[in-house]
């Protein structure tokens, strides 16, 4: 073999080619496949701008993940030598939780709810949640990927009745909401390498505990997320310079309505 790539090598040397490692083979390469990629994504941009500008105006970013009870494996704390850090499971299955929440992009805020199971009832329970935190707001974007649950019937109706216009993401571009890195912060202090796997209750308390610390806002969480000193994850330098773009992605005014592909058996 190392014969082999010596041929290749002074074959396609004077082609300046050479033999790499893929992008793949040291990091993961993501890319959105979405062609409305920059639209959207200047589309976010206006809503948390305006946020920031208005009192009376609230965006969040929303998405839902799920914990389990055996603990997850990652680096750790351990004492020198051979000895390495475990995640010992323990004998009562592996039972989980699913998570949804929201992070306000102007004061860190965490809204959420925590349930066995996040579907069509718990996303219209969460709208109401959502309206109830933010009762004079006049304007409530909710950002959020393209979930095909997010847009069931049910729920948009539920979006019109507490006055929320949901702002789609990019599709598959998971770094595009900042949310997501709070769900890291979750699993880097509570879930990796836990020790609490015969305490399903006491894990759940540990959760919403972190979570609810957050409550009231926080500081540190948004430099955190990427949301301080006025960035905007993901926003290109020059998005307000910005003008071709679409204006058939902004949600009216009047309600929550979003256009896509219908899916049979939607789970509620």
């Amino acid at each position: 073999m190392r014969c082999f790539k010596s041929i290749l090598k002074a074959v396609f040397g004077g082609f300046s080619i050479g033999w790499k490692l893929s992008i793949s083979g040291e990091k993961n390469y993501l890319h959105s496949p979405d062609l409305e990629y920059l639209t959207k994504i200047i589309r976010v941009c206006q809503c948390i701008e305006e946020a920031r500008t208005h009192d009376d105006v609230i965006a969040l970013f929303q998405d839902e993940f799920t914990f389990y009870q055996q603990p997850t494996v990652a680096n750790g704390w351990d004492r020198k030598g051979k000895s390495q850090p475990l995640a010992r499971l323990g004998c009562k299955g592996n039972r989980k939780c699913r998570i949804v929440g929201a992070l306000d992009v102007s004061n860190g805020a965490v809204i959420f709810d925590q349930r066995s199971k996040i579907g069509v009832v718990a996303l219209v329970a969460f709208c109401k949640q959502i309206r109830k935190q933010y009762p004079s707001a006049r304007i409530i974007y909710v950002i959020m990927d393209n979930w095909p649950i997010h847009y069931h019937p049910k729920v948009l109706q539920a979006a019109v009745e507490a006055n929320l216009q949901f702002v789609p993401l990019p599709t598959y571009a998971p770094w595009t909401n900042p949310i997501e890195k709070l769900c890291r912060w979750l699993y880097q202090d509570i879930l990796h390498l836990h020790r609490h796997t015969d305490q399903w209750i006491l894990i759940m308390k540990l959760v919403t505990s972190f979570l609810n610390q957050f409550e009231q806002g926080s500081e540190e969480l948004l430099p955190y997320v990427g949301l301080s000193n006025g960035k905007i994850p993901a926003a290109p330098p020059d998005w307000k310079e910005i003008i071709d773009y679409k204006e058939t992605i902004l949600i009216p005014e009047n309600g929550a309505q979003y256009t896509e592909p219908h899916r049979e058996e939607l789970p509620v």
